[in-house]
């Protein structure tokens, strides 16, 4: 039973994951405003690149740079470390 459970949330993520990445219904910056939403933990530039093949280093870049000046993101780390955070205190 805990084994079924496990495979039955790990498919469950994964096809949230796919559905996200294949909704053309949100545009790109709200589909990576969706992936920060969903994850709990930080995450890098390159982990959203990677979830998002269809979305240009660009778009990633202007989008997080936006919700970074909004206030609604947080930055941690520097340099190749940096990973970013939904701002959940707001």
């Amino acid at each position: 039973e805990y084994l079924l459970g496990t495979i039955l949330n790990a498919y469950k993520e994964f096809e949230s994951r796919v559905k996200l990445s294949h909704d053309r219904s949100l545009s790109k910056p709200e589909r990576i405003l969706e992936i920060l939403k969903t994850t709990l933990d930080p995450i890098s530039k390159r982990e959203l690149l990677t979830r998002l093949p269809d979305v240009s280093t660009t778009t990633v870049e202007r989008t997080l740079a936006s919700l970074l000046q909004s206030g609604e993101l947080v930055k941690v780390g520097k340099g190749r470390g940096t990973k970013y955070v939904l701002n959940r205190n707001e």
